[in-house]
């Protein structure tokens, strides 16, 4: 996980962010030690405390049950508001994954 802040910070936000969208398109997932990234617990993720709270209420265990929220369950959830839901969506995003329900947040 830490390799993978390093190389944001290295590269800076927008490229980081510029290679997330573009390893989304081609369909490929990071690596993090030896497991995909969508099956990160959401505890050990990078998002803030409100974030990892209000994914977790909503009964997300894992990256990949964030990514495939849908529509109305992200503007339906407790306390994630416009700029809580942007902050995941560029993480889901810098992370290579990206969904159509989370793209009006970025």
């Amino acid at each position: 996980m830490e390799d993978v802040q390093e190389l944001m910070f290295r590269k800076g936000y927008a490229a980081g962010y510029r290679d997330g969208v573009k390893q989304a398109m081609e369909g490929k997932a990071k690596q993090i030690q030896g497991c995909e990234i969508s099956d990160m617990p959401i505890e050990i993720t990078e998002l803030s405390a409100r974030a990892r709270h209000c994914l977790i209420q909503a009964g997300c265990t894992d990256v990949a049950d964030v990514a495939m929220l849908s529509k109305h369950k992200i503007a339906t959830m407790r306390g994630l508001g416009k700029k809580t839901a942007s902050e995941v969506a560029r993480w889901l995003t810098r992370n290579g994954i990206c969904y159509t329900a989370w793209f009006e947040y970025i």
